[in-house]
């Protein structure tokens, strides 16, 4: 009885200490265009992905909860190793990228629904090969994108806006499978 205790009091330290190497925000339309649902996605050094997703209903353009109630559900999933590698292999070249951070004097007066709004893109900076570690904290490197954004902020490198989008997409298909047909 003891060693399962202890057992149990390892598996549950080692997540404790688990760090999220890459945060990914992004919001989609349920199926009903008043439902709106926003992810805050994380990828852990341990070959987990961390989801919290918060459910609203509401009237465009801002769907605030109607009745002023919003659910919220959080999940995880294990990741395969061939997928944490693809995954990791993106955060590590985007981690040393050089990032822009522009501020825009002028902005178009559109106002952008949560889907668009929603698409932030964070990752452990400044990653160590020779001691393979992330020596920087976490950092945004490519945000929303549009006339409306003031202060837009991507990789430099067309090469690394590239690395990002792809970093984005494979989250989101992620954690939209573990999801599945709750939404």
């Amino acid at each position: 009885m003891k060693k399962m205790i202890m057992i149990f009091a390892l598996l549950l330290s080692a997540n404790a200490f688990a760090a999220n190497i890459a945060e990914y925000r992004f919001a989609i339309f349920g199926e009903e265009q008043k439902t709106i649902h926003v992810f805050k996605a994380a990828v852990t050094d341990n070959s987990e992905l961390e989801v919290e997703m918060t459910t609203s209903v509401g009237r465009p353009p801002f769907y605030l909860p109607q009745n002023g109630e919003v659910e919220t559900k959080d999940f995880s999933k294990r990741l395969n190793k061939h997928v944490f590698k693809t995954l990791k292999e993106l955060v590590v070249s985007l981690s040393n990228a050089k990032i822009t951070k522009k501020e825009n004097q002028i902005i178009c007066m559109m106002m952008p629904g949560p889907a668009l709004s929603n698409n932030h893109l964070s990752v452990k900076r400044g990653f160590d090969h020779r001691s393979g570690s992330f020596l920087g904290d976490m950092e945004l490197v490519s945000g929303p994108n549009g006339c409306w954004v003031r202060n837009p902020v991507f990789p430099e490198d067309e090469w690394q806006r590239g690395n990002a989008a792809s970093l984005k997409s494979l989250i989101k298909v992620l954690v939209l499978d573990e999801v599945g047909t709750e939404i």
